[in-house]
């Protein structure tokens, strides 16, 4: 099983500040940090969410890879994707019944990789 997503940045300061916010809502702390990584986890045998700083320093495009989270309602999918968007998130699909998941919500990080909240009955 998977015990890590490692995530890369251009600017970790921004990162650390969008996903300590992000991460909280689940219930996620930081666990490790250097000068080129921050490593958060949750209580128990959690997968470890992982940004580290990017070798290379320019922007190209929106990365399709999704990392998904698991909502327990409809609503609660709604507040977490409002709370991403007021973090410095950006839209990638409004929260509705839109594909994978019963209801889910889509959205970028300032580094362009995209991140979903599922909700499934």
């Amino acid at each position: 099983m998977i015990n890590s997503i490692l995530i890369p940045t251009f600017d970790i300061l921004q990162a650390e500040c969008f996903y300590d916010g992000f991460l909280r809502l689940f219930g996620a702390s930081q666990r490790l940090k250097s000068e080129n990584s921050i490593t958060w986890k949750n209580s128990g045998n959690s997968v470890a969410i992982v940004i580290h700083k990017r070798a290379h320093s320019t922007k190209t495009e929106y990365n399709d890879t999704i990392i998904g989270f698991s909502a327990s309602s409809p609503n609660e999918v709604r507040l977490i994707y409002n709370a991403a968007l007021r973090l410095g998130g950006r839209c990638a699909g409004k929260p509705s019944n839109n594909g994978y998941g019963d209801f889910s919500a889509y959205f970028y990080d300032a580094d362009f990789n995209k991140l979903g909240i599922f909700y499934f009955k």
